[in-house]
């Protein structure tokens, strides 16, 4: 598990956690900025920061999934490379988006 925060007035403002899928892949888990410091750069920071870390751990692609429903989320994984993978739906009707994006050594 991997986790990444950002930390303004002593309160925390934004976070993204991830962990390993396996030797290859890392898997985005959840982040999040907080709303009165959203459109600041934060996510784009804290995106990049896990990038780094994942590729500098050895890890060739990051993996994680969102909903249509989170378009600024959405669009931020495709602005910084992600590509859509599949598109499934769960046990409650949900469709959930696959993205991956290939990390180069």
């Amino acid at each position: 598990m991997s986790s990444l925060y950002r930390i303004e007035n002593e309160k925390v403002v934004g976070y993204k956690i991830g962990y390993p899928l396996d030797d290859k892949r890392f898997y985005s888990w959840m982040g999040a900025v907080a709303p009165e410091a959203r459109n600041r750069g934060i996510a784009t920071k804290l995106m990049s920061t896990q990038h780094n870390w994942a590729q500098s751990q050895g890890y060739q692609s990051i993996e994680t999934k969102t909903m249509n429903r989170w378009r600024q989320m959405l669009l931020l994984n495709i602005r910084h490379g992600f590509d859509v993978k599949a598109v499934t739906v769960d046990e409650h009707g949900v469709e959930k988006i696959l993205l991956r994006k290939q990390l180069y050594q």
